[in-house]
């Protein structure tokens, strides 16, 4: 692998860092050890709009949660940030980011290098739940595995032989936007119609929902929306699917045979010993994973036809996947 790809197992330092996972309206922070063990974390709500106001957050959070712990920013080995972006490695810059589009071609690694005062290490935010999860999650252990992010939009990370996958520019596993087929037309934030994402992220289950009531189906849907279309979410489909309505059902069934296909072509291009499903949407569990799993293995011959078996399991590092890894960032650099 070229020196740029991230390593996946950090190696044991007797030092701390610091791990950021950073969103448009939550930033989280935690400081971590060398075994993976968070010491310290805060959670800040605040929309983070203007990259000035954002790095005075990002700068106040690291203070301040370092300070809680009992330590100091010249205790820690450095700084990992996870950001719903991409950054170019090359250029060390931010360069597309739908959820914070303020920061873009303004954050660069020397300025936050330079502000904070000690190694910064900024991924995106799929990669450092990556990370998280390889290092002490459902993933660890392994050498070749991809992790699946699952939520407003769909996020991907790639280990090979020990290493995070980056592509030449730091750019690479943007799962939710490939096209496998045509949908219903909706364009995406990345400009493209009909990418992955827009069929089965959490947005467009909620969508399918809301057309099913507009339709006048029976279903549940309608009373959990109290009659109003627009109030149908993802969450009272889930809710909805997981009382045994046939339309929720539908709905989450379809996303999931789709998903399936797009994780068949995972396989078949990476041929992984695990995929990892991390995000909001695997709370449904095994309603949801099931028609993944069963559209992955129709869909891919490689399984089809038994010469492989590729685990497919739930994260279990929640919302802790961002901060652990992006602290994986700063120590796999010691």
């Amino acid at each position: 692998m070229r020196k740029k790809d991230r390593a996946a197992h950090p190696p044991a330092s007797p030092a701390l860092a610091v791990g950021v996972d950073m969103g448009g309206t939550n930033l989280r922070a935690a400081v971590i050890d060398s075994t993976g063990q968070i010491l310290h974390h805060l959670r800040l709500t605040s929309p983070i709009v203007d990259p000035l106001m954002g790095r005075q957050v990002l700068l106040q959070a690291i203070q301040e949660v370092t300070a809680q712990a009992g330590c100091q920013l010249a205790d820690l080995c450095g700084v990992g940030i996870g950001i719903p972006g991409w950054m170019d490695r090359v250029r060390g810059e931010l360069v597309f980011a739908p959820k914070m589009a303020h920061w873009q071609g303004v954050v660069t690694l020397d300025a936050l290098r330079q502000e904070i005062g000690v190694p910064v290490y900024v991924d995106s935010d799929p990669n450092v739940a990556t990370l998280g999860e390889v290092w002490v999650g459902a993933g660890k252990g392994s050498r070749n595995l991809i992790m699946v992010t699952l939520g407003t939009g769909l996020g991907c990370g790639i280990v090979v032989e020990g290493q995070l996958y980056a592509g030449h520019h730091g750019m690479s596993g943007e799962f939710g936007h490939i096209v496998l087929a045509e949908g219903e037309g909706f364009v995406c934030d990345c400009g493209v119609a009909d990418c992955l994402e827009t069929q089965t992220a959490g947005p467009a289950i909620a969508r399918s929902g809301q057309q099913a009531v507009a339709a006048g189906e029976q279903t549940l849907l309608r009373d959990l929306a109290g009659g109003q279309a627009q109030n149908v979410t993802t969450a009272s489909v889930f809710a909805a699917a997981a009382q045994g309505d046939p339309v929720a059902s539908r709905i989450v069934q379809r996303a999931g045979q789709r998903l399936g296909s797009g994780f068949a072509t995972l396989v078949s291009l990476f041929e992984p010993e695990k995929i990892v499903v991390g995000g909001g949407m695997i709370d449904l569990g095994e309603l949801f994973l099931a028609p993944i799993r069963r559209s992955m293995s129709e869909r891919c011959y490689l399984i089809a036809r038994g010469y492989v078996n590729v685990e497919l399991v739930p994260a279990l590092l929640g919302d802790r996947a961002g901060v652990i890894g992006a602290a994986a960032l700063a120590f796999k650099s010691v």
